[in-house]
C-alpha cells in the first residue's frame, strides 16, 4: 500500500517524533525510508560571502551529515530499508518536488518550520506540505506524543457519507485489513451554537429520520467493505459538535484510536484562509498521528 516513505526532519524534537509511526508503516507493509532534510542556508545567504560564514556552513554540514547517518542507522536497526537524502532550496518546494520526482507513496512530516510572524505571512514549512502536496500524508501534530514502539491497532476514520469519503472507506478498510487493525467509522453532525431549553420545554433532540438516515449510511459503507473486513472488526458512532475538528480529535481519544485516516477536500481560497479546512485542522490538533489522502472517485 505504501513502499516508498519521505520522513522529513529538520532535527528539532518535534519533527523526531513523527519517526515512531512511519516505522511502523513501513514495518507493516514491507516499506523502504528515505530520511530527508533540506539545507535552506545556500538559499537564504547565497548573497553573502565571508571566511566565517563558509566555516560555519561547513560545520553545519559536517553535524547534519552525522545526526542524518546516525537516524539512518537507527532505522536499519529496526531490519528497513533507509536511503540518506539530502536537499538545497527552500524546504517546502524542495520537498514538494522529491515527492513526485522520486514517486514517494506517503509523505511523514510533523510540525516544523518558520514559527510566529514569518509563518504568518508565508506559511510554514508543513503548513505549505499540508495544502499543496497531491500525496498521501503521514502528519504527527504538536499535540501529538507517539510511544517508540508505536503500533496501528485501532483507526478511526472520519465520513460525511459524500461520494469522496465513501470512496476513501475502502482504502481504510484496506488499511486495517493489511494490519490486523479494527475500522471506526465516524461522522459528525454539525449542530448550530447550541439553545439551551427554557423551563418546563423539553431539549432538543434530532429527528429520528435524520438518525435513520445516517444509519444507513454506515450500513452502506459496511457492505461496500464487507469483502475486505469482517463485520465485528468495523464500529460506527455519530458525533454532535459546532465544530467538526475538535469532535473529530476528541473521538479519536474516547476511541482510544492509534490513527487518524481521513479524505482532503480543495476549498476556495477565501474559505482556507478564513475558517481552515476541516482535514488540515485535525492533522493539527489531533493527539494521535493522523494520515490524510485523496481517495479515487468512480467519477475520476
Amino acid at each position: 500500500m505504501w513502499k516508498k516513505i519521505l520522513v522529513v526532519t529538520d532535527f528539532s524534537p518535534n519533527s523526531l517524533k513523527v519517526i515512531p509511526p512511519a516505522l511502523a508503516v513501513a514495518r507493516r507493509f514491507g516499506g523502504s525510508i528515505h530520511l530527508c532534510h533540506v539545507d535552506e542556508e545556500e538559499q537564504a545567504l547565497s548573497a553573502h560571502s565571508s571566511d566565517e560564514l563558509v566555516e560555519f556552513l561547513e560545520t553545519v554540514e559536517a553535524r547534519r551529515t552525522a545526526w542524518l547517518e546516525n537516524l539512518a542507522n537507527q532505522v536499519r536497526e529496526a531490519d528497513i530499508e533507509c536511503e540518506v537524502v539530502r536537499l538545497k532550496g527552500w524546504a517546502s518546494k524542495e520537498i514538494l518536488r522529491y515527492t513526485e520526482e522520486a514517486d514517494i507513496d506517503l509523505l511523514a512530516i510533523s510540525a516544523l518550520g518558520a514559527q510566529g510572524f514569518k509563518a504568518l505571512l508565508m506559511g510554514s514549512t508543513s503548513t505549505n506540505v499540508l495544502r499543496n502536496c497531491t500525496r498521501p500524508i503521514l502528519f504527527v501534530s504538536a499535540h501529538c506524543h507517539p510511544a517508540e514502539d508505536f503500533d496501528i491497532a485501532n483507526v478511526l476514520y472520519p465520513t460525511d457519507f459524500s461520494e469522496i469519503s465513501v470512496a476513501g472507506a475502502r482504502d481504510a478498510a484496506r488499511l486495517c485489513k493489511e494490519t490486523g487493525a479494527k475500522l471506526e467509522l465516524f461522522h459528525v453532525l454539525k449542530v448550530p451554537t447550541y439553545i439551551p431549553a427554557l423551563p418546563g420545554e423539553p431539549p432538543l433532540v434530532m429527528p429520528p429520520r435524520l438518525l435513520q438516515s445516517m444509519d444507513s449510511g454506515f450500513d452502506a459503507i459496511q457492505e461496500d467493505v464487507a469483502d475486505l473486513l469482517p463485520e465485528d472488526r468495523i464500529g460506527y458512532e455519530i458525533a454532535t459538535s459546532q465544530d467538526e475538528a475538535d469532535a473529530i480529535c476528541n473521538g479519536a481519544v474516547a476511541k482510544k484510536s492509534d490513527l487518524i485516516l481521513i479524505t482532503r477536500r480543495g476549498q476556495g481560497v477565501l474559505d482556507g484562509l478564513l475558517f481552515g479546512r476541516v482535514a488540515e485542522n485535525v492533522a493539527r490538533l489531533s493527539p494521535v498521528p493522523v494520515i490524510l489522502f485523496e481517495p479515487e472517485t468512480e467519477a475520476e
